[in-house]
């Protein structure tokens, strides 16, 4: 299987580098990720500028663009084969609920589902890049020929793996809704310009039931979401 990886914390991020060791055992990988950290940047592509394409190592890019922009330069701009999946991950940090509106990791996926190739946003749900990405990623190998057949045009998957597993069975989830509590620090510089610095954390994630991604995730168990990314729209 030909299976190209993305993500939104960079190229040599240790999730992504998880991914590329335990997917490479079998598969024909591919990477295309951003040339620095771009989390948070959702669904932006780059329109006004050229992306510069900068080969780091036998099939592994790294652009200067977006995580959205990664799958469709790697898909169309023609210097790798068409994957047969999309990975984008592991990010550092949970992509739980509305989180899936915000996140470049997600956005790489559903990308790559709006160009019709299947795809996977796959989070670990503990913040900073020294946690042990390795499980999450083997969990992924021993699941992804059944996701990209039970996979339909017109969605994509997003899993969840808490830090701790007490089961492996992937289980399907509803979206949590996650609240933030943002706040605003300005300054003013020397020259008089100012400066706006979106300062949030997590206030609290609205539980509707036990079938929601962030329950099954505190519940020590990962979570799936079928994720719909405008099923009647798909760029040729």
């Amino acid at each position: 299987m030909r299976i190209l990886l993305a993500n939104d914390d960079g190229i040599f991020s240790p999730g992504l580098h998880a991914l590329e060791k335990v997917f490479s055992e079998a598969h024909e990988v591919w990477v295309v990720a951003p040339d620095r950290e771009r989390s948070g940047v959702s669904q932006c592509i780059t329109f006004f500028e050229a992306i510069k394409v900068v080969q780091v190592a036998d099939r592994k890019f790294a652009i200067n663009g977006t995580p959205a922009d990664c799958s469709i330069v790697a898909i169309k701009g023609g210097f790798i084969p068409k994957p047969d999946v999309v990975v984008s991950g592991i990010n550092a940090g949970p992509n739980l609920g509305t989180d899936v509106l915000y996140s470049g990791t997600v956005a790489a996926a559903r990308q790559a589902a709006l160009m019709g190739i299947p795809a996977i946003a796959i989070s670990l749900d503990r913040y900073g890049f020294d946690s042990d990405f390795e499980p999450t990623a083997m969990l992924l190998a021993q699941n992804i020929e059944k996701l990209i057949r039970d996979w339909e045009p017109g969605f994509f998957w997003n899993i969840n793996v808490p830090p701790v597993l007490l089961g492996t069975e992937l289980k399907e989830a509803s979206l949590c809704v996650r609240k933030y509590m943002d706040r605003i620090e300005s300054f003013l510089a020397p020259n008089g310009e100012r400066y706006c610095f979106v300062v949030g954390s997590i206030e609290t994630a609205l539980e509707s039931s036990d079938d929601t991604d962030g329950s099954i995730v505190k519940g020590g168990h990962p979570s799936i979401s079928r994720v719909l990314c405008q099923p009647s729209i798909f760029r040729k």
